[in-house]
């Protein structure tokens, strides 16, 4: 027995024995493997097709992608958009749903050196919604408590079942309160400070923003590979509107990845082994603003007109070669609450409500009404895809009798042009996909700050805004949405036109390509 019990010994020590040399090899291989990778790995150039008007999430109305790479969230969402963890390791909603509790992950650092820790995430969510652009994502927050350094309490006016989504979307990117309030002003311009896997070093406006690898990163989320810092030592995002110079960049290597492709690109990137491309279903929505407050927009009839004006099949397959759908609602294919748009393509009926608000066509086939000719601006980015869609609707507004001039933008100043309120019809794209899109785009308190951009001044609209984000249930919250939408469908002052796909494409040489609808995440990214 003794004998045999030794053996047994024996056999076990030998197990552990080669378990622990196994553990050790395994760790010393994985060194190897991040040392080739980071040693392949010097720079990524990543092309963005518009150029934001600041990095400061407290005072922009619109994110871009390096802003991913610098902060993280309380909470991320992995490939098929669940909530998974960032900073918050885990998180549990009292029975009334009136209080969340957040676990938060030991050690998270900014790149400052200061701790992103409950105290600075409660700052984070106090400072936004008491004066941030995006307040909206924390009205049903009443306090945000910090128990100890890794407990966080966000305790609510009322259940709010759109909690998760909006503290993990691109608005809610957690910055260092030290840096926030060292650079005032300047933040957001001159530097931007977060806990993320790059650290911002400079921004040259229209130009590119330089990000440098965070070496202490190790908090990433752990729906990712990577849970060390990142592989590429430097990334430099370069902003080219222009689709054929993006194709020509990536395609002679100059560039690694471009997160906008024009869809006369694909099949020459298909084509190109390469390149490698990726296309999924987006979020995002083209249309065309119609500003309620100026002539002719100011009726109602009019609006309706120029939704059944637009022939959307058309565009949808000769400017963006079948990538994408027809858009005829105001949320995104994805998106609840869905309902039936009453516009197709239907100039017989677009003629009968111009005519119906006064408008005939003179000797020339242009319309007038009490002696003013039909004659609009048409307002649009210069980028590609939208100066053709631009074009497309001028000559079919053109059929009906309206002359249209297309008046172009660059991207860092084309926002701004909107708080001025000069606007008549304008070519826009969000990126979005939750109801509560709506209510941001159509808030009359929304007007001055440029983003309620066709100025629609509401009091029943901005009334089921408010019993909107009161609901306490993800049902209820629909119901309301579905009678906004409904209406605001009947008043068109959007007229919906394209839901591009999501269409990516990337250097083949590049290993470990991570995307989800919001980014291409650059922590799993490494050159072969």
């Amino acid at each position: 027995m003794l004998c045999k019990r030794s053996k047994g010994i024996g056999w076990g020590l030998l197990l552990v024995g080669i378990l622990l040399v196994f553990t050790a090899f395994l760790a010393v291989a994985q060194d190897v493997d991040r040392a080739t990778r980071e040693a392949n790995s010097p720079t990524l150039v990543v092309t963005e097709t518009t150029s934001p008007p600041t990095l400061s999430t407290f005072t922009t109305t619109w994110t871009t992608e390096p802003l991913e790479d610098i902060l993280n969230k309380l909470v991320s969402r992995d490939a098929e958009l669940n909530y998974r963890d960032d900073i918050a390791q885990s998180w549990e909603v009292s029975a009334d749903g009136l209080v969340w509790t957040f676990t938060l992950k030991l050690g998270v650092m900014f790149h400052d050196g200061t701790p992103c820790d409950a105290e600075a995430v409660a700052w984070n969510i106090e400072t936004m919604r008491d004066g941030g652009a995006s307040s909206y994502l924390y009205s049903a927050v009443q306090d945000a408590v910090a128990v100890d350094s890794v407990t966080l309490k966000l305790i609510l006016k009322n259940p709010f079942p759109n909690l998760l989504y909006n503290v993990s979307n691109s608005f809610s990117g957690i910055n260092s309160p030290t840096a926030v309030e060292k650079y005032g002003d300047d933040y957001g311009v001159t530097t931007v400070v977060g806990s993320g896997p790059y650290i911002f070093k400079e921004w040259v406006k229209g130009d590119h923003i330089t990000l440098e690898r965070n070496p202490d990163y190790t908090w990433g989320p752990s729906w990712m590979s990577n849970q060390g810092p990142a592989y590429f030592q430097t990334v430099i995002y370069r902003f080219v509107p222009e689709a054929v110079t993006k194709t020509m960049l990536l395609q002679a290597g100059e560039v690694d990845v471009v997160n906008e492709v024009d869809a006369t690109a694909i099949s020459a990137f298909k084509a190109d082994q390469n390149v490698t491309v990726s296309i999924t279903s987006g979020k995002r929505l083209i249309y065309m603003g119609l500003n309620v407050t100026k002539p002719p927009f100011d009726d109602v009839r009019v609006r309706q007109a120029m939704s059944y004006i637009v022939d959307r099949e058309s565009i949808t397959e000769n400017v963006f070669h079948g990538a994408g759908l027809p858009a005829y609602n105001f949320l995104t294919p994805n998106v609840q609450p869905q309902v039936e748009s009453p516009y197709t393509y239907d100039l017989q009926k677009a003629n009968t409500l111009l005519a119906d608000a006064g408008w005939t066509k003179n000797a020339d086939g242009i319309l007038e009404k009490d002696g003013q000719q039909f004659a609009i601006i048409l307002w649009t980015e210069s980028i590609t895809d939208r100066v053709q869609i631009a074009t497309v609707l001028q000559s079919e507004m053109a059929a009906v009798g309206i002359k249209a001039t297309i008046q172009q933008f660059d991207s860092g100043s084309y926002g701004d042009m909107f708080k001025t309120g000069e606007q008549q019809a304008f070519i826009r794209l969000y990126g979005w996909d939750d109801m509560d899109i709506i209510e941001w785009f159509y808030n009359s308190k929304r007007i001055a700050a440029g983003t309620n951009k066709t100025r629609t001044n509401n009091s029943l609209l901005d009334f089921l805004f408010v019993k909107a984000e009161a609901m306490p249930t993800l049902e209820d919250r629909t119901f309301v949405y579905r009678l906004v939408h409904e209406y605001l469908l009947d008043q068109s002052a959007w007229v919906p036109i394209f839901y591009p796909a999501q269409v990516r494409a990337y250097r083949a040489d590049l290993g470990g390509y991570n995307a989800t609808l919001d980014h291409v995440y650059l922590l799993d990214l490494y050159r072969k």
